[in-house]
C-alpha cells in the first residue's frame, strides 16, 4: 500500500487522472479478486480538482469484502459488470469495486479516485478471467462458447442486431476486439458491420473467395447500447460466426 502522495491544485484537467504502465487482471483468487498495478498514478478529487500522485502501486480488490479494497456498497450480484477504481484519502492508495462507472460510493475520508478498468462475473458470481494492459482488455477464456460467442451460424442479408453487453461494458467501451469467421461460400462473400442505429455507413470486416473458410481478428464498432449490426452480402451457404476476445476501454487514461 504505497503512501505519501503529493497533493497539488491547478494542474490542467487533461493531465489529471492518469496511470502509467497500467496492468489490471484477476488476483490470486481468480473468481473474486482484481489486482491493479501501475508505475505511477494520478488520482483526482472531483470536488476541488486537486490531485495526488503515487508510485509503484500494487492493490487487490476483493468483491466479497466491503469498503476500501472491496465492494463499495451492498453485496455481489451475479451476471453484473463491476468497475475497478483506485482511490485515496490523500495519504494512502487503495482499490475499490463498484457497479458505477462514474460515481462509486467512497469510503469515509476518501476523495481522490480514478477508474482503471472493468470486470464482469458469471451466473456463479465468478469473475471472468482477463488481463488488461492500458486501455486494452483481453479475455483468458474459451471464447468459442457463450457468452463470448455472440454470433453463430449467422446468415442474415439485412442488418441484424448482435448484443455484446455480456462481454463488453457498454458504459465505457464502444470497440469490441472480435474474431469473425465465414465458412465455404458457393461464391465470394463478405461481412459488413456497423454500430447499432448508424445507417450512414458500414464496415467490411471480412471478405472471402469461393470455397474458402477464413477467420481473422478485427475491431467491431458498437452502439452506445453495446450492440452492433451485421449482414452478409450473399444469401446462402455462408454461415458467419463472431467471438468477442476483449474490448478497448476508452474511459481509461493510461
Amino acid at each position: 500500500m504505497p503512501s505519501g502522495g503529493t497533493s497539488t491544485s491547478g494542474l490542467s484537467i487533461e493531465r489529471i487522472n492518469f496511470a502509467e504502465n497500467l496492468f489490471v487482471r484477476n488476483g490470486s483468487t481468480v473468481a473474486t479478486q482484481v489486482r491493479i498495478t501501475t508505475d505511477r498514478v494520478v488520482l483526482r478529487n472531483p470536488d476541488n480538482n486537486t490531485f495526488v500522485v503515487f508510485d509503484n502501486v500494487d492493490e487487490t480488490a476483493t468483491i466479497t469484502t466491503g469498503g476500501a479494497n472491496g465492494l463499495d456498497t451492498g453485496s455481489e450480484a451475479s451476471n453484473t459488470w463491476y468497475f475497478v477504481w483506485l482511490i485515496s484519502n490523500g495519504n494512502v492508495v487503495d482499490s475499490l469495486l463498484s457497479t458505477s462507472a462514474t460515481a462509486p460510493t467512497m469510503p469515509s475520508g476518501y476523495a481522490y479516485r480514478m477508474r482503471v478498468g472493468s470486470v464482469r462475473n458469471n451466473a456463479s458470481s465468478n469473475f471472468f478471467n482477463f488481463v488488461q494492459y492500458g486501455k486494452e482488455c483481453r479475455y483468458l477464456e474459451n471464447t468459442n462458447t457463450s457468452p463470448f460467442l455472440v454470433l453463430s451460424s449467422g446468415g442474415q442479408t439485412s442488418f441484424t442486431d448482435v448484443d455484446c453487453t455480456a462481454v463488453v461494458p457498454s458504459a465505457v467501451s464502444r470497440l469490441a476486439i472480435a474474431h469473425p469467421s465465414l465458412q465455404a461460400p458457393s461464391t465470394g462473400a463478405g461481412i459488413q458491420v456497423r454500430p447499432n442505429g448508424d445507417t450512414t455507413a458500414s464496415l467490411f470486416i471480412l471478405y472471402i473467395s469461393t470455397g474458402e473458410t477464413v477467420a481473422a481478428p478485427n475491431i467491431i464498432p458498437l452502439g452506445s447500447d453495446g450492440i452492433f449490426e451485421y449482414k452478409l452480402d450473399v444469401s446462402s451457404g455462408t454461415p458467419a460466426a463472431m467471438a468477442i476476445h476483449g474490448y478497448i476501454d476508452s474511459g481509461v487514461n493510461a
